[in-house]
């Protein structure tokens, strides 16, 4: 429950928020917003150069804490998973493969299993962290510039 609890409180969230209130804005802004992932077309992005997608798990590809995906965006993810490959999808959420929370992994290997998708390990909650730790994740991808991060929140 603590654990629950404490991925409440997002503190690089929180300083990220305020840096880009007085700071640069388009930092945190999104590039595209949509519904959901439903509406976006993946073609048209791997089309344009993007080599990766990076999604957040809570609210982008389930509900919170859910082991199975929105039925609304089953086979939007699985088009996404054809047009770039299986290998270049991931997951980078802050409670599964956040060592704080997931310390042995359990949880990013039994989602892994639910959802057919890597989970991304790292050890700072989104969103510091070194973005270079999921750059690695996407084999023969060398910039984050060239991968998509879709999730719920700006």
């Amino acid at each position: 429950l603590y654990s629950k609890l404490g991925q409440s409180l997002n503190a690089a969230g929180i300083a990220l928020f305020f840096k880009s209130a007085v700071g640069d804005r388009a930092l945190a802004m999104p590039q595209v917003a949509c519904k959901d992932i439903s509406r976006v077309d993946w073609a048209h992005l791997r089309s344009l150069g993007f080599e990766g997608v990076v999604f957040d798990k809570d609210n982008t590809l389930t509900a919170p804490y859910a082991l199975e995906v929105h039925e609304r965006v089953c086979e939007s993810l699985e088009r996404c998973k054809a047009t770039f490959g299986a290998s270049n999808v991931g997951v980078y959420s802050n409670s599964a493969g956040l060592t704080q929370y997931d310390p042995d992994g359990v949880e990013a290997d039994a989602l892994e299993k639910a959802l057919g998708i890597a989970f991304i390990r790292h050890a700072t909650k989104k969103p510091a962290g070194d973005v270079d730790d999921v750059v690695a994740h996407f084999p023969g991808c060398d910039s984050a510039k060239k991968l998509i991060f879709v999730g719920d929140r700006y």
